[in-house]
């Protein structure tokens, strides 16, 4: 099995959604005074995986919006140098691809 950001992002897409409609069921089972014997609230129960993912996302997440605040400040001080030639190594990189040679 390969583990990439896409895979990732889609296990805690899936963890979100399946907390918030475990939420929305208890609001409304909390609303309804008395629900019928039929109706069962669903379960939803993650493997440890799952929720490792989940976290692992959420500190991807957290670590680049320190990145972000970290450059944005660097820009607003005049501090912010960056190298020509890492910025043109990763436009090429971008364009002809991650495994492009010279």
């Amino acid at each position: 099995m390969i583990i990439n950001n896409n895979s990732i992002n889609s296990a805690a897409h899936l963890y979100l959604q399946q907390s918030k409609a475990l939420e929305a069921n208890k609001k409304v089972s909390k609303n309804e005074k008395k629900a019928p014997e039929s109706t069962k609230a669903a379960e939803v129960s993650l493997s440890a995986e799952a929720k490792e993912l989940a976290r692992a996302t959420q500190n991807e997440n957290n670590a680049r919006l320190e990145k972000v605040a970290s450059l944005k400040s660097q820009i607003q001080a005049g501090t912010y140098k960056p190298k020509a030639e890492e910025i043109a190594e990763s436009m090429l990189r971008h364009f002809w691809g991650a495994n492009q040679e010279d």
